[in-house]
């Protein structure tokens, strides 16, 4: 299971200019989604990516239903397809009430490395989660694995926080979330490969599967103090 954490970013609107000050926690990551979606705020949309069999492979965005665009960068974007059942009997499962699909991300036979898995919004979001399953399976030879996690607003990073778990066995599934006070439209979410290691020293990258991918709306009125935030969080990037 992840362990929840919390990064502060402080804003404040003073006098009608932008600035930045300790105040406010405004970023807190979940790894339950009844917990984040009672701490979400705003319409959630839900990504189920069923009617869309064997789509892929996903080396440039595929959109669906919901208007989300997903995509997968390195070695995993030829072999990362929607998919159904758990064929090459990775532990992957979909997580779809009354639904079968899922996106598989990676083969695992003969490539590795990192990976980025691009989630792309239609609208801008204040909150986003999903299931992810098989997540950093094998043993850990070179220091932790996990995540590296960006936000994005109008192509512009405006939060990074790397995302640790203990997952150690095949088929696991874990809920992945988090809540900002800010708006961002692009999740960037990087697997890292640090030396998992298998039968005969042959490395592989880490193959997962995503599914119930969701996202909440801010209420109206929100959207122009989310979007100077994200202005404020760049800022303080840089």
């Amino acid at each position: 299971m992840l362990t929840n954490t919390n990064g502060v970013l402080n804003l404040a609107l003073v006098a009608g200019t932008l600035t930045c000050s300790a105040s406010a926690d405004v970023f807190d990551v979940f790894d339950d989604r009844a917990a984040w979606i009672a701490s979400a705020s705003g319409p959630i949309i839900t990504e189920g990516f069923e009617g869309q069999d064997a789509l892929g492979p996903l080396d440039a965005p595929s959109n669906f239903e919901t208007g989300l665009g997903v995509a997968v960068t390195g070695q995993a974007a030829d072999t990362s397809v929607v998919e159904a059942g758990d064929p090459l009997n990775y532990g992957l499962q979909n997580t779809t009430v009354g639904g079968s699909q899922y996106i598989r991300f990676g083969f695992g036979s003969g490539v590795f490395g990192d990976y980025t898995i691009q989630f792309l919004l239609p609208e801008a979001a204040n909150a986003f989660g999903f299931d992810i399953a098989d997540w950093e399976p094998g043993l850990i030879v070179l220091g932790p694995q996990g995540a590296d996690v960006s936000l994005l607003n109008n192509g512009q990073t405006v939060w990074t926080f790397f995302l640790t778990g203990d997952e150690t066995e095949s088929g696991v599934l874990a809920f992945v979330g988090f809540t900002a006070g800010f708006s961002f439209d692009e999740v960037r979410f990087t697997v890292n490969e640090r030396g998992d290691n298998f039968a005969g020293g042959a490395q592989f990258l880490d193959v997962t599967g995503v599914d119930e991918v969701a996202w909440a709306v801010p209420a109206p009125g929100a959207g122009g103090l989310l979007a100077l935030a994200g202005v404020c969080a760049a800022r303080r990037r840089r």
